[in-house]
């Protein structure tokens, strides 16, 4: 995540379902490239959260300030003027951490890398030490779909029901 930066808006009611949608949005218009409904279940918290579709150069000539703007305007477009009004936003660039991202994640890849590590940890480890993750898929690195192919990869192998993905 080191070169992304990530957007919720808080609402006191989930008026997106209140208009039939799912609060899910791919989009190519705005800061925001994908958009789900990040609610909490059990709570009487509601949430838009998006992903930003900008690299980490223009988000930064942007600046925070703006970048809440226009997503909070986006959002509006997508699921209507109530979206206007957030309890709360908060606006995480993961590329201005020091800690978390170096000069060379600041610059947006041509395209999306390679996964499927090959994790080999020896003999002794064989059968105790899986990992599972977005990172090991061989098939959707990096996306949740790998994390997803990885999880199931590990429990089929766990119940014998076939090998499965790593």
């Amino acid at each position: 995540m080191a070169g992304h930066a990530k957007f919720f808006a808080v609402y006191d009611q989930p008026f997106w379902r209140e208009k039939g949608l799912c609060g899910t949005a791919l989009s190519q218009l705005g800061p925001l490239a994908e958009i789900h409904d990040a609610s909490p279940g059990a709570e009487n918290i509601f949430s838009l959260f998006g992903f930003s579709g900008l690299d980490s150069q223009s988000r930064q000539a942007m600046g925070q300030a703006e970048f809440i703007r226009h997503a909070t305007m986006q959002l509006s477009t997508l699921f209507g003027d109530q979206a206007n009004n957030p309890q709360a936003v908060y606006f995480q660039d993961w590329s201005s951490e020091q800690f978390t991202a170096s000069v060379a994640d600041r610059r947006s890849p041509i395209r999306h890398p390679h996964y499927g590590l090959d994790f080999r940890t020896g003999t002794g480890w064989d059968g105790k030490l899986s990992f599972i993750s977005t990172e090991a898929s061989f098939g959707n690195g990096g996306l949740l779909e790998g994390a997803l192919e990885s999880g199931v990869g590990f429990a089929r192998r766990m119940t014998g029901t076939g090998g499965g993905a790593q």
